[in-house]
């Protein structure tokens, strides 16, 4: 996992580069504006000018290097100095003299805002990873006529305007094309609350130091692509259906069978030995016809459901998807996390029915020691644990919430967060744009369902679940183009997004005999 580091945290790993590796901060500097450089040539064109627009900090600095750089590539650059502060590093004032004495390069001094006026193609080095406030009047003119005006923003670290730690959100920021961060994922690059902010980003190494205890410097981290291979369990030669797990699938209603056949078919694909869908009867007579993989039981209500069967061989049940919003539900799925002996998936209108219970949090807290899974929207979990303004305070309720009660919350979004019983917060890094369609959810439910069945530790099975799940709309996309992915294209995909992440497989072996 990538830790998602405080600003004062990447300042201490920088000073222990220049430290270890016997560098000064200006050598360091060069370095960062040079690789940036590198990366930024392939997204800018020769034939107008580059405009770097510099703070007059570190930030800066680094864009002072690239102008320096770029230079010599052959680029013209236009270097614009943001001068509203006698304020300046010293490694920033010893490169502004290598620029002035460059010849190929335009310098300006900024002092007044009103005479800002940039090209089409401009480099973002404003602000860095150390911006702890809104911006001022000044910086707020020119960071609205760079999104004006240029067609392409390439940012330096981090779009500036735009707090590393997310200790404010505010809307004067950079909307940057693509930002080329050092080192590290940045948390703020991950909230929804910035998602104008870029379009794309990418880490580059720039030689810093490892990170040392990260454990210990953070409990935020980046859930990626060798994660979920060092995650996987490989199936034992020996495993037969009933050591593969059960599955008992509690969703849909009138109206609603897409939900319950789309969970079911998704949690077969995921490896699930047994899957049962409990359902109505006009969903349940359909199922063997469209999925005949799944195993089928009906509720006595032709509308909706009215019980959640015991089946002596399921160790696990997904409840929620298509199920509709009545108080009787309320009732059973409360007996069901006080009472049942399987672990639980609860999604969708499992979740919205508890909301509507205002005593659920003090009954559910005394709920029997299985594990449980949450797996609530933006809407849904503010329903279930009231208003919160931004994600990062969800996140904290959230964390305190699955600490008391040892259970695993998935709050799903462009980058799903996982946040586990002892406090572990892990954003994940797959998926697309093009998974903003109904029936994703029940997708995602049906995956993690059969991956807590299978034998996955809750907090394994939830951040596994959800990187297959973005994994899968990936791979559909390409298929399929960004607007015609729908559940189906994502179930569809499901076999290869597995087949992507057992290509480096490294894990456990699984399958209980």
């Amino acid at each position: 996992m990538q830790p998602l580091l405080s600003s004062s945290q990447i300042r201490d790993i920088d000073t222990r580069t220049i430290r270890n590796q016997k560098l000064n901060s200006r050598e360091l500097m060069f370095r960062v504006g040079s690789r940036c450089a590198l990366s930024l040539r392939k997204y800018l064109s020769k034939d107008i000018p580059v405009d770097i627009v510099c703070g007059t900090g570190n930030n800066g600095g680094d864009g002072l290097v690239i102008s320096i750089v770029l230079n010599r590539m052959g680029f013209f650059c236009r270097v614009w100095k943001l001068h509203f502060s006698e304020t300046a590093t010293e490694d920033f004032l010893f490169y502004e003299q290598v620029v002035r004495s460059t010849s190929g390069i335009d310098f300006f001094e900024i002092k007044n805002a009103d005479y800002f006026s940039p090209g089409e193609q401009i480099v973002d080095s404003i602000f860095g990873t150390g911006l702890k406030r809104p911006v001022t009047a000044e910086f707020e003119k020119i960071i609205t006529t760079i999104n004006s005006t240029a067609e392409t923003i390439l940012s330096v670290d981090i779009p500036s305007g735009i707090p590393v730690n997310g200790d404010f959100f505010d809307d004067n920021y950079i909307r940057a094309s693509r930002t080329f961060t050092f080192q590290f994922p940045k948390l703020a690059l991950l909230l929804p609350e910035f998602a104008e902010a870029n379009s794309f980003w990418e880490i580059l190494d720039i030689g810093l130091e490892p990170v040392n205890n990260n454990w210990s410097l953070t409990n935020f981290f980046l859930w990626t692509k060798e994660d979920a291979a060092l995650s996987a369990l490989h199936r034992n030669k020996h495993m037969h259906k009933g050591s593969g797990g059960h599955l008992l699938i509690v969703a849909g209603s009138e109206g609603m069978a897409g939900a319950a056949l789309l969970s079911a078919k998704s949690a077969i694909l995921s490896g699930c030995g047994l899957t049962t869908l409990h359902s109505i009867k006009t969903i349940t007579e359909s199922t063997s016809n469209l999925i005949p993989d799944v195993l089928t039981s009906t509720d006595e209500n032709p509308d909706r459901v009215s019980v959640i069967p015991v089946l002596n061989k399921s160790n696990t049940t997904a409840i929620g998807p298509g199920l509709s919003v009545k108080e009787e539900l309320s009732e059973i799925i409360k007996n069901e996390i006080l009472e049942g002996d399987s672990n639980l998936v609860l999604d969708a209108d499992a979740l919205n029915n508890m909301a509507n219970d205002p005593d659920w949090r003090n009954w559910y807290v005394s709920k029997r020691p299985k594990h449980i899974i949450l797996t609530p929207h933006l809407l849904e979990f503010d329903r279930l644990f009231g208003q919160h303004s931004n994600t990062l305070q969800r996140i904290q309720t959230a964390t305190e919430f699955c600490i008391s009660t040892k259970s695993v919350i998935v709050l799903k979004g462009a980058y799903t967060v996982v946040v586990d019983s002892k406090g572990l917060v892990t954003f994940n890094n797959s998926g697309t744009p093009a998974m903003a369609k109904g029936g994703s959810g029940d997708v995602l439910t049906g995956v993690i369902g059969s991956m807590l069945a299978r034998g996955y530790d809750p907090e394994i099975a939830a951040r596994l679940g959800v990187y297959i799940h973005g994994l899968a709309g990936e791979i559909a996309e390409k298929k399929y183009s960004s607007e015609s992915v729908c559940a189906s294209g994502i179930i569809e995909s499901l076999p290869e997004a597995f087949s992507e992440i057992y290509k480096g497989f490294s894990g456990r072996w699984s399958g209980r005999i």
